[in-house]
């Protein structure tokens, strides 16, 4: 929705190029940049909450991590985007439709 009302300035991405510095201990090396200049390319950075945290996970055809090693992929996307000056994390327990409305209010607020 805010792509379509704003389209000169809202990108969404389902992956962050951080992403890859969880799964490989040399990322940063590998692919010549530092957690600073990735960091740098980013307005805003929204972390949606596992649902591994809230025990509402299950593997399927298209998962491969269990809800354990989920959570702790999700704890290093907390660090590795955490304090970027525009962060938000958006709760597990909430239900789908807060979390959207969450999501926008900060969309919003950017």
């Amino acid at each position: 929705m805010e792509a379509v009302r704003r389209p000169e300035s809202i990108v969404l991405f389902d992956r962050g190029t951080l992403d890859g510095a969880v799964y490989h201990d040399n990322f940063f090396e590998m692919m010549r940049t530092t957690r600073e200049e990735e960091l740098k390319r980013y307005s805003a950075v929204i972390l949606m909450e596992t649902m591994a945290n809230v025990g509402k996970y299950s593997k399927d055809g298209t998962r491969w991590e269990d809800a354990s090693h989920a959570s702790e992929i999700h704890g290093k996307l907390q660090k590795l985007y955490g304090d970027h000056p525009n962060f938000i994390e958006i709760p597990a327990k909430l239900d789908s439709v807060r979390r959207l409305a969450m999501m926008l209010d900060f969309i919003d607020s950017i």
